[in-house]
């Protein structure tokens, strides 16, 4: 459609991704921010990136819902969003996880002896869902909410193995929290 990459990328930029298209952010609740067109909200100049999106799509699970005034904060934010997205990448990592989940404990490579490794979850948040489960919205759309007791690579993964590694200018596995 002629529309920017809308993708955050890693706002420390190594040379090899120089190139890579999208915008740099901080967090991922100023990627929201920036998807929902904040800094016209309220205005006849207000168009959100996305159709649909407001920030009541943020909240839930005991994450309380924007107050409608001042920035977005995170507090309001249950989602952390991988960065440097490529359509290369595999349909079963997930992009977006509830924010309990330690982005350090995901994988940059699975291969198959790696299956039993460990999710673990950021004790800095306890909503949502505290240490008793998560949500992952997988790149192909697809959903899962994962319990505590199964919070292990090959369930995260739905059993695929992948090196997003292995070509440094396709994706690197850092998220935004």
């Amino acid at each position: 459609m002629g529309l920017g990459y809308i993708w955050p990328k890693n706002v420390v930029q190594r040379p090899s991704e120089a190139n890579l298209p999208g915008p740099t952010f901080t967090s991922s609740t100023k990627y929201f921010m920036k998807l929902h067109d904040h800094k016209h909200l309220g205005t006849t100049n207000h168009s959100p990136y996305v159709a649909g999106f407001d920030y009541t799509t943020l909240a839930g699970a005991g994450v309380p819902a924007y107050s409608g005034s001042g920035p977005l904060l995170p507090e309001n934010n249950m989602w952390t969003i991988i960065e440097n997205y490529h359509a290369d990448m595999n349909d079963m990592i997930p992009i977006l996880f509830t924010r309990n989940v330690a982005a350090e404990s995901l994988a940059a490579k699975v291969t198959e002896s790696d299956g039993h490794k460990q999710l673990y979850f950021d004790t800095s948040w306890k909503t949502p869902f505290s240490n008793k489960g998560a949500v992952f919205i997988r790149k192909s759309g697809g959903m899962i909410k994962i319990r505590s007791k199964y919070m292990i690579w090959k369930v995260a993964y739905n059993r695929q193995t992948f090196d997003a590694n292995a070509d440094e200018n396709i994706f690197h596995r850092t998220c935004l929290i």
